[in-house]
């Protein structure tokens, strides 16, 4: 079972890999437009499996009703997923009682080796809270599809077999009660604190 001191010393000893592999590619990722750049705008349809044990499946009609944050990633990141969830966590903890009104989400956009099991000891290795989530190859592009996420495999560049990396969305997708897209975060620009202030907002408004 994957460790969370072995998470966070893995996310330490990657940043350097960070910023030289994949910080060109995510860093020009506007970290706190608004989807449509006018406005909150509802996410697409899409359906996916919940990885916490009953395999329910989850919709976008799931996200009514509270405050989501929604993260794409993979569990063999080696670098940016563990400090976005990383993050993810700081601001749950700033958020206080409020965030029992938060549900987060982790979507994976791996689902070829991430399966139910080892995306739930990940996702727990952050937070209980975080509920991983999975579906097969046209799921996960409709629910990429459904945010405005992006992911791509990269061309191994390894010899091992099964080895290789994904590129993908840097940001967290800040979702408001009536299943809308209204903001999109992450650690490089906002510290937990901001976050947690506008995500309050959100849920008291």
């Amino acid at each position: 079972m994957i460790r969370p001191l072995a998470i966070a010393g893995l996310a330490l000893l990657a940043t350097a890999l960070a910023l030289a592999a994949f910080g060109p590619r995510l860093a020009q990722e506007p970290p706190t437009a608004l989807s449509d750049g006018a406005g909150p705008a509802p996410t697409g349809p899409f359906v996916l499996q919940r990885c916490d044990g009953s395999a329910r499946p989850f919709s976008e009609q799931d996200l009514r009703g509270r405050v989501h944050l929604v993260y794409f990633g993979f569990t063999t990141c080696p670098d940016v997923c563990p400090t976005e969830l990383a993050w993810m966590t700081r601001v749950l903890r700033a958020l206080g009682e409020d965030a029992a009104a938060v549900a987060p989400l982790f979507i994976t956009v791996d689902p070829e080796r991430d399966d139910a099991e080892r995306l739930r000891a990940y996702a727990a290795c952050f937070d209980e809270r975080i509920l991983p989530l999975r579906g097969d190859a046209a799921q996960t592009r409709a629910a990429a599809e459904a945010f405005g996420a992006i992911y791509r495999k990269q061309t191994p560049v390894s010899k091992q077999p099964g080895f290789y990396l994904v590129d993908h969305t840097l940001s967290t997708f800040v979702v408001d009660r009536e299943g809308r897209i209204v903001q999109r975060l992450n650690s490089r620009d906002t510290p937990p604190r901001d976050a947690a202030l506008l995500i309050r907002r959100l849920i008291h408004r």
